[in-house]
Parts: C-alpha cells; structure tokens; sequence
C-alpha cells in the first residue's frame, strides 16, 4: 500500500524524494509547538527543526524501493487526513471487537 501526500504551503528550496521512518517523524511531530517547522534532508539525513528542538534521522534511498503506482483516473475520492485516521482507527476498533468475538 503506498500512499501520497501534498502538503500545501511549503516553501522549498530544491526537489526531490525522501523515505521517512513514519513513525518516528510522527511522534516528533505532534510534539513540536511552533507554526513552521524547517526540514533538512542531506544525503541520508534528516534534520527537522523548530524553535529551539532538532531531530536528526536517518533516511532511505526511494529508488531501493518499488514506485507508488500512478493515479489517472477522473473518478476517485478525496479524503481529509483527519477523516482518513478516523476511518482507519474504527476498522482496526471493529477488528479488535470481533476477534474477541470469535474467541468466546
């Protein structure tokens, strides 16, 4: 399963592709406070910045691992991210629930 996001309002400086450990970079996320956040990739490092906090990461080479398929179709849904996590934390709550079921 591959999944794309486009953050909006970015401003860069170069381009170019990064793996990231998930969750890791999510965890220090939802920690950092400020309203921007500088990301700094070189190599295979990551520095994520903000305020006075610094993380450095390491990172994979995207071309080790096969391409996210392309997407052509006209007709397709868009999901918010929020909406997106809701959805998938009930299926994984249902999956709990009826494993548990079947158990007794």
């Amino acid at each position: 399963v591959g999944i794309r996001y486009e953050l909006e309002g970015v401003e860069t400086s170069s381009a170019g592709d990064v793996l990231l450990p998930t969750q890791r970079v999510q965890t220090i996320l939802r920690e950092f406070t400020e309203e921007s956040i500088e990301i700094e990739v070189n190599q295979n490092t990551l520095w994520l910045r903000a305020g006075t906090s610094e993380f450095q990461l390491s990172t994979e080479d995207p071309d080790e691992f096969p391409p996210v398929a392309g997407f052509e179709e006209s007709n397709y849904l868009k999901i918010g991210g929020k909406e997106l996590r809701e959805m998938i934390h009930q299926l994984f709550s249902g999956a709990k629930f009826a494993e548990m079921d079947a158990r007794c």
